[in-house]
Parts: structure tokens; sequence; C-alpha cells
């Protein structure tokens, strides 16, 4: 346009600020620049809303998926808790439901001795202090969990049942549930 005569224009456009700096001089040229800064600024503000859609977009999916997770994580628990009370409900083959409970003392000898859960739990009362396995002080599980993993185990823990007898398995829940947290 006029750039041979000495006619600056300056357009300083910062998006981050929102701040558009104008220097011109001459007559159409001030037009032209002044529609450069308004398109500029325009296009910044679609740009600035579109990112703000998309960043509201992924809160709203990572909220979703957290739900979701939670949910899932609920749902485990309750069938876990639902499989516990039944295997507790169960006939143990003696006559006596595991519901009836077991022997602590018993079964403090069968958590200490050959079935080998002092080498993967933490219990106090058992002296023991394992790693593999959750820390039964820490969890205080009820009768019925305990039950429910020694039978089924839950890995990397085996299932002890076929290796440890009915009578044994309730004796051993009703001593870890006894003195866990103690």
């Amino acid at each position: 346009m006029h750039r041979g005569r000495g006619v600056r224009v300056g357009l300083v456009l910062a998006l981050v600020t929102g701040t558009v700096g104008l220097s011109a001089c001459g007559g159409d040229d001030d037009n032209d620049a002044s529609e450069a800064v308004e398109s500029a600024q325009s296009q910044a503000a679609s740009i600035q809303s579109q990112v703000g859609d998309q960043v509201d977009s992924a809160l709203s999916q990572a909220a979703s998926v957290q739900s979701q997770v939670g949910d899932q994580v609920e749902s485990a628990l309750s069938q876990a808790t639902s499989a516990a009370a039944e295997a507790t409900s169960e006939d143990t083959g003696g006559g006596e439901s595991a519901a009836a409970g077991g022997d602590a003392t018993a079964g403090k000898a069968v958590f200490t001795g050959p079935a080998g859960c002092t080498g993967c739990h933490t219990l106090a009362d058992a002296g023991a202090t394992g790693t593999v396995g959750p820390n039964l002080d820490d969890v205080k599980p009820d009768m019925a969990t305990v039950v429910q993993f020694v039978t089924n185990g839950s890995p990397p823990m085996p299932s002890f049942k076929g290796t440890l007898s009915d009578a044994d398995i309730q004796n051993v829940a009703a001593y870890v549930s006894s003195v866990a947290g103690q």
C-alpha cells in the first residue's frame, strides 16, 4: 500500500493477555490495521472458547470414569461380602455351620503352623511380620471375610480348600477375626 512512503504499521497481538498494541500512520493503513486487530481478537476468542470447551469435556469424561470405577469397586466389594456370607452359611460337613464359629486357640496353631500364614501376613498377636499379603492388623477382617479368602484364595494367596480342613478354616478365621487390630 503506502509502504514505500515511510508509513509504519505495527501490530502486536498477545493472545495470552488479550492485549493488542497498534502503532500506525497513514489513512487506509489505519483501517486495515483495525480490521486485522478485530479479526485477530475474534479468532483468539474463538480459540479460547474451543480450548475451554475441550477442557470442560475432558474434565467431564474424567469424572465419569472416576464414578464408573467407584461403582465397580462398590459392586465387587458387595459381591465379595455376599460370597463370604454365603460361604459361612454353608455346612462345614460336621453338622456345624460356619456361622457358628470356630476355636480361636486352635486357629492360632493353624495360623502359626504349617499353613504358612505368618510368612505372608502381619498379625501382632501371632508375632507375624509378613509383607506379601495384607497386614491383618490394619485390615481387621471379620470371620466371613477370612473364611472366604482362606477357602478360595485371592492372588497371590492360594486357596486352602483341600489343604486345610473345614474346621481348620473356621478356627483360623475365628482366630484372625478376634485378634486382628488388637
